[in-house]
């Protein structure tokens, strides 16, 4: 990749949106079940990653941003200055690991060289050991961060380096995954909801309030809950959604229990997320950059049934899809990247402080099989999105082998109980599942009772969670009034 070529408009709005105490690097941690020599990861991410020229190249502004910026070679590359090591922190416990973590988020990324950065935190007590990768949002989303993780690491069955990605595809025309929209009646669509869009946001200038949404401060902190994917999975496939979908539920259930414990009264309304939609096709699914539009759900925390909950939200992101929003959101995004880049670079300053969503929930797709990094065997993965715009919460749903992780990326002068809200989020997904569990057995007891001899009636597998208990009280019912076989014979 030649050095001079110019940022996508995306790209560089993550540069122009940027505030002194609100740094946008998107990061993954990835723990580790053994220690990890320093030399082994510089040798495998020399050979992985070091060889890809974005990572390279650091982007140039032009005075006053008076054009896009570029990308220009760092002359002075050097790889030992992005890779480094640093100790797990005593007792070398998780809550150690974050605070190492925490600490490492904190400090700034130089622009005078590449935006990114990997730090080992070496083995503790426990012979764990932990790698933290950083990158400005201007380099890559959360898509692409997930595929350099995959160069870098192995599948357990074959340790064979993946090969490097393609050479990058310009990721400013976000309508190239959208071609099929030429008919006038897809356009149509795509224009109304646009204005459906829009019209809500002017209907609803500012997102519900809560104790979160407030001017951020420079402090951070992270907190993660690791969870087994085979529930997810079970849930997912039983409910009929999305992994998505269950990542919402269960978020919109431990925000409700954080919202009520600091206000008895709060909690009534719907809150507003924004959740990034991928649109890489096959064809730019490795390249570097930022490709994806957004779609708007509302986080039912106002219910209090989990199962109710799931519904909700389920029936929130299928009418978002099917109404296009996700689609008409790229088209939009397409259009304020063709504003003159004078405008682009002062809508930063221009957008009012006022928070337009109460929380950011980015669901990215990990590795679905056992992996190693540099032989040593990975345990976890975990995203971390960006703080933004007054959200004092916003959370990173990463998925690795059996293992489904949920991280908080909070301001601590907004949230001081991060401990308590991890709690909430652990509770949020057990009664999702307790729930799921017991709808199975009622729904398994249905099935049971479609074999007995029913009269006049058909037996049909109920279609949703809610309506297997209702069967199942209809067929028991109707169980008593139906004539044993005993009497029958009997006669």
């Amino acid at each position: 990749m030649d050095s001079g070529a110019r940022l996508s408009a995306m790209d560089a709005a993550f540069l122009y949106f940027e505030k002194p105490g609100q740094p946008l690097i998107v990061a993954s941690l990835i723990e580790l079940d053994a220690a990890l020599a320093y030399p082994k990861l510089l040798e495998t991410i020399e050979t992985r990653l070091a060889t890809i020229p974005r990572l390279r190249q650091r982007p140039q502004r032009a005075a006053h941003d008076v054009e896009v910026p570029i990308w220009v070679d760092d002359p002075e590359f050097q790889l030992a200055r992005h890779v480094r090591h640093t100790a797990w922190p005593e007792p070398g416990d998780d809550a150690a690991l974050r605070n190492a973590v925490e600490a490492l988020l904190a400090q700034p990324l130089s622009p005078n060289h590449p935006l990114w950065d990997a730090t080992l935190v070496e083995a503790g007590p426990r012979r764990r050991s932990a790698l933290l990768f950083r990158a400005h949002h201007c380099m890559l989303d959360g898509m692409t961060g997930s595929r350099l993780l995959e160069l870098v690491t192995d599948p357990v069955e074959d340790r064979a380096p993946a090969a490097p990605p393609p050479p990058e595809r310009g990721a400013s025309r976000l309508l190239d995954s959208f071609a099929d929209t030429d008919q006038l009646w897809d356009r149509a669509k795509d224009v109304a909801e646009i204005a459906s869009t829009l019209l809500s946001f002017l209907q609803e200038q500012e997102a519900p309030a809560t104790s979160f949404n407030a001017s951020l401060s420079s402090r951070r902190r992270i907190c993660w809950v690791t969870l087994p994917w085979k529930d997810v999975a079970a849930i997912r496939s039983e409910a009929g959604c999305t992994s998505n979908d269950v990542a919402l539920a269960v978020i919109a259930g431990g925000l409700r229990r954080y919202i009520r414990r600091h206000d008895p009264g709060g909690a009534r309304e719907a809150l507003r997320a924004l959740v990034p939609v991928s649109v890489r096709s096959e064809r730019n699914d490795t390249s570097m950059g930022n490709l994806f539009s957004a779609m708007f759900p509302k986080l039912p925390v106002h219910i209090q049934d989990p199962e109710e909950r799931l519904r909700a939200v389920v029936r929130e992101t299928r009418a978002l899809k099917e109404r296009g929003q996700p689609r008409a959101t790229a088209l939009l995004l397409s259009a304020l990247c063709n504003l003159p880049n004078l405008l682009g670079a002062a809508l930063p300053r221009l957008l009012p402080e006022t928070p337009v969503f109460n929380t950011i929930c980015t669901n990215v797709t990990g590795t679905r099989e056992p992996r190693t990094l540099a032989g040593v065997k990975v345990r976890a993965m975990h995203g971390v999105v960006p703080l933004y715009q007054s959200m004092g919460i916003e959370f990173a749903i990463m998925n690795h082998a059996d293992t489904w992780s949920l991280c908080a990326h909070i301001d601590p002068h907004l949230v001081p109980d991060e401990e308590a809200l991890l709690s909430d989020l652990e509770k949020s997904f057990r009664e999702l599942r307790s729930t799921h569990r017991r709808t199975m057995r009622e729904v398994a007891k249905l099935d049971t009772l479609a074999r007995l001899p029913r009269p006049n009636e058909r037996y049909k597998r109920p279609a949703s969670f809610s309506s297997a208990v209702k069967m199942m009280a209809e067929a028991e019912a109707a169980e008593r009034r139906a004539p044993s076989r005993t009497s029958r014979r009997g006669r």
